[in-house]
């Protein structure tokens, strides 16, 4: 009796893990990366993203403000590899200016000055 339960307990876990793939395929976080593949979700971003900075001369006072965002979207391991393997150069100027680089923005987009101008009339 008891095997008979235990089966059916995990035959329902196995169809329910398996059913649920057409409702939200890589929808919680899936769409920053724009492709499907590498869409594991990466371990340990800010470890890793922390390291790349530091290794690039970002000051370590300053690298959770920069990768926090970053983190935030839920890269995947591709989208995170390709940061750890962008040039210094490039990746810094990203960051300073906001853009987007490997499927990921970067930076906290508060670079601009100026905001609104009160000349439109």
């Amino acid at each position: 009796m008891r095997a008979l339960l235990l089966s059916m307990v995990l035959l329902s876990a196995f169809a329910i893990g398996c059913g649920d793939d057409d409702d939200d395929s890589n929808g919680a976080g899936g769409s920053a990366g724009g492709g499907g593949a590498g869409g594991v979700p990466a371990m340990n971003c800010s470890a890793r993203c922390a390291n790349r900075l530091s290794d690039c001369g970002e000051p370590a006072s300053t690298t959770a403000e920069r990768c926090n965002p970053v983190c935030a979207q839920t890269p995947t391991e591709d989208e995170l590899a390709c940061i750890e393997t962008t040039e210094c150069s490039v990746l810094t100027q990203a960051f300073t200016a906001g853009e987007e680089k490997c499927g990921l923005k970067l930076g906290s987009g508060t670079g601009g000055t100026g905001g609104g101008s009160s000349d439109a009339g």
